[in-house]
């Protein structure tokens, strides 16, 4: 009996590439990306915290990206220093701040320590030596120290605005906001300890607590860069508002025009927007800031590809792939350039490459398995599809693949259970009715056939037609 002919194949393939894309399957938020993929549609990417960590990380801000607050100098041409103990401690607190605008945070420490001996009540002392701390990254020493500021001196907002940052910086949110309201409060006009105050919220998911503290920041201090990246993070990462985040990014953009991050979340953002051209052109600033960012050339690509400019997608996947060998979503995303275009030999190394890097990806499963099958690698499409049914079973289009490499092997009865059971998971697949009419006809089982032809009469009156004249060669 006659096989089913390639060319049968060739001529119902638009149909089984919409039926996969209007069931979901192409574009599952479980698997990488969609039609034009290398994302997860509707998810944000790895967040890359402008205003500190990454989200949900354990990753350290570094301090120059955190504002710098210290206590005010005291007058100049007060009592000689060395007339009275307290003026000795003033003396010593003045030099400890000459080293810390130095950067000589350890000799610092060592002059902040002489003066608490001189005067164990000097909250200045304290707040120094807390703040000297920090810039060491003791942070128990600096908490201990700022702690006791506070102790002495309730009212010292410096102090509690940089134990906030302390207690931000080792991921104890909880008690930043405890001691960062009442600094507020103190003074309502402090606009870092209400861009601090935002962030520990943002990281409590306090979301709409962080979007009012980073506006409070904002209001008292117009065009606050740091405030304002931190306003656009929680739009992007944590509420998930895209349309605000592209605003607010596109504000803070304006203060500081050099930040690689925020381009990418911009990009990102409009990605999500589905303003294409808008993505490519924020991205593009990204790669040119920082052209080490594997992940903004994938989004790049994604852009691209959306825009149906293939050439430079695949260029951006790519480039991708040079950056990070193992970045299982531009190989998806290169992959799904050539297989949209039917073009299934070139989509068959890097599909693989993706299954290397995520061996359990259903998408790539089954586009894997069907490119095999196109190009005549049956056996080798039996591995992959067979692996997709059993991660899924319920993955209807998978069992309709596998059963037409099975059959091209001429394993038939394998090939007729695979049809079925597509069928019992989905009455009305016609292609599936058509296979297991086409299956029965080389099993010779004619009344099979017939009454497939018949379905097919009512489900797809143009594949009816095909099977008959196949029934009747």
């Amino acid at each position: 009996m006659q096989m089913l002919c390639h060319q049968s194949r060739i001529i119902i393939l638009p149909l089984l590439v919409l039926l996969l894309i209007s069931s979901g399957l192409v574009a599952n938020a479980q698997d990488w990306g969609g039609v034009g993929g290398g994302r997860h549609e509707g998810t944000a990417p790895p967040p890359k915290d402008l205003s500190g960590g990454a989200a949900g990380s354990t990753a350290k801000r570094t301090g120059a990206k955190r504002p710098v607050t210290r206590r005010a100098r005291k007058p100049a041409g007060r009592a000689s220093a060395q007339q009275t103990p307290a003026g000795a401690t003033d003396a010593l607190v003045d030099q400890g701040d000459d080293l810390l605008d130095e950067g000589k945070y350890a000799e610092a420490v060592t002059v902040f320590q002489k003066a608490i001996r001189l005067d164990p009540n000097s909250d200045d002392a304290y707040y120094g030596l807390g703040y000297a701390y920090r810039y060491l990254s003791k942070y128990p020493d600096s908490i201990t120290a700022l702690s006791q500021a506070i102790r002495i001196n309730q009212s010292h907002v410096d102090a509690r605005f940089q134990l906030g940052w302390v207690y931000n910086e080792t991921e104890r949110y909880d008690d930043a906001v405890a001691v960062l309201l009442p600094a507020v409060r103190i003074k309502p006009d402090y606009a870092e300890c209400y861009n601090e105050l935002g962030y520990a919220y943002r990281k409590l998911t306090r979301n709409s607590d962080a979007v009012n503290a980073y506006k409070q920041a904002i209001a008292h201090r117009p065009g606050f860069g740091l405030a304002l990246f931190g306003l656009a993070d929680t739009y992007y990462y944590n509420t998930k508002q895209y349309d605000l985040a592209v605003d607010t990014y596109q504000q803070a953009l304006a203060v500081d025009a050099d930040n690689a991050t925020a381009y990418y979340n911009l990009g990102w953002s409009y990605n999500e927007l589905a303003e294409f051209a808008k993505a490519v052109a924020a991205l593009n600033q990204s790669v040119r800031l920082k052209p080490d960012q594997a992940s903004a050339y994938n989004e790049l690509g994604y852009a691209s590809h959306k825009l149906g400019r293939t050439t430079q997608a695949r260029e951006a996947y790519r480039q991708a792939v040079r950056l990070d060998p193992d970045y299982g979503l531009a190989y998806v995303g290169l992959a799904d350039t050539y297989y949209e275009e039917k073009q299934y030999a070139l989509s068959i190394e890097p599909y693989s490459q993706a299954l290397r890097v995520d061996s359990s990806n259903l998408k790539v499963l089954h586009n894997l398995g069907y490119a095999y099958n196109d190009e005549g690698k049956y056996a080798e499409a039996l591995t992959v599809l067979r692996q997709a049914v059993q991660l899924k079973p319920e993955y209807v289009e998978a069992h309709l693949e596998l059963g037409y490499a099975l059959f091209k092997l001429n394993r038939i009865n394998e090939a007729i259970s695979s049809y079925k059971r597509a069928i019992s998971l989905r009455e009305d697949y016609a292609l599936a009715h058509f296979y297991l009419g086409q299956a029965y006809v080389v099993a010779g089982n004619r009344n099979g056939a017939i009454e497939e032809y018949r379905i097919l009469q009512q489900l797809k009156s143009e594949y009816a037609d095909k099977l008959y004249e196949y029934m009747n060669r």
